[in-house]
């Protein structure tokens, strides 16, 4: 409603059944009605967190946020940490572990060598889920975009995440 005030109404896609529409969806819907000639030209001029069609939302805390994911059997990783910027690693993870975070996001594409060992031995210290990723999000015609699985993320950590969820999903009330 406020790009349409703003002069720039666009037609979200069809979303498959449980995908929430986002603002990535708004950015490339805002993208091929051409308002736009990249998603980071979206978010940037119109819907990024200062502009002029964000939309404000209550976020959660962090025990909030982790109970839901847990009470609804997702194992909690978190994403490309050292992009995170509420703070330093080693200074926020000890209040995540406290609320119950599973895992980290140790292979990203924007990781340096460094933090990804940084990562790996906070994992083992913590006993902590590895998960890795190339952050790709569709294809981009934008120099530098990360292609699916370029940084070949080892299979190996899918089987500790799998088994992680089951046992969670062992302790859900059943319906």
């Amino acid at each position: 409603h406020k790009l349409a005030a703003l002069g720039y109404p666009v037609a979200l896609p069809e979303a498959a059944p449980g995908v929430a529409m986002s603002r990535p969806h708004i950015a490339r819907a805002l993208v091929e009605a051409g308002y736009v000639t990249s998603v980071h030209e979206a978010f940037e001029r119109l819907i990024g967190d200062d502009g002029p069609a964000y939309v404000h939302y209550e976020k959660f805390s962090v025990e909030e946020g982790l109970a839901l994911l847990h009470d609804s059997g997702a194992v909690s990783v978190w994403a490309h940490p050292y992009l995170f910027r509420g703070g330093d690693v080693e200074v926020v993870l000890p209040e995540l572990l406290a609320a119950g975070l599973m895992g980290l996001e140790v292979y990203h594409p924007h990781h340096s060598p460094t933090q990804i060992r940084k990562l790996e031995q906070l994992c083992k210290t913590h006993n902590l889920l590895m998960s890795g990723g190339s952050d790709y999000h569709g294809p981009s015609r934008r120099a530098g975009a990360s292609t699916l699985n370029m940084l070949n993320v080892p299979l190996a950590l899918l089987s500790p995440i799998a088994q992680a969820a089951t046992q969670l999903k062992a302790t859900l009330p059943k319906s």
